[in-house]
């Protein structure tokens, strides 16, 4: 059974999928449970604009992957690719902005809390309460 809370998935898992995994391999059973725990994530801990512009990138993604493949238009595969280089040019952007990588980020908390904390095993919402106890 899959992690349907961000009191259950743990943070490293949570980051490896907004890095563009699969859910199912780290541990989250289908799209809807994603959802949720976006929903909860959102409502418990908020977002910035990065997010939103990576959540327009792949929805375009998604719908002009669904036209290529209806089509067979080989245009689309470079529009396809166009996105998928937002995306990671976003990334690139907030990880100078906020200071670095995830594990930069992990790093730091765990020295400010004066253990280490393992993105393995610490959830989402116990790793922001961390950030927020920081900040």
């Amino acid at each position: 059974m899959g992690y349907k809370s961000i009191n259950e998935i743990p943070i490293y898992n949570y980051q490896r999928i907004l890095e563009g995994a699969e859910f199912t391999e780290w541990g989250v059973d289908s799209l809807e449970d994603w959802l949720i725990i976006e929903e909860e994530f959102f409502k418990e801990i908020g977002f910035g604009e990065s997010y939103f512009n990576n959540l327009r990138s792949r929805v375009k993604i998604v719908q002009l992957k669904a036209k290529y493949y209806a089509t067979g238009n080989k245009f689309l595969k470079t529009l396809i690719r166009a996105e998928e280089l937002k995306i990671g040019k976003g990334k690139e952007e907030e990880g100078e902005s906020k200071g670095g990588s995830f594990t930069d980020l992990v790093a730091g908390v765990s020295k400010k809390m004066g253990f280490r904390v393992d993105p393995k095993e610490v959830s989402v919402s116990e790793f922001y309460s961390y950030l927020k106890l920081n900040a």
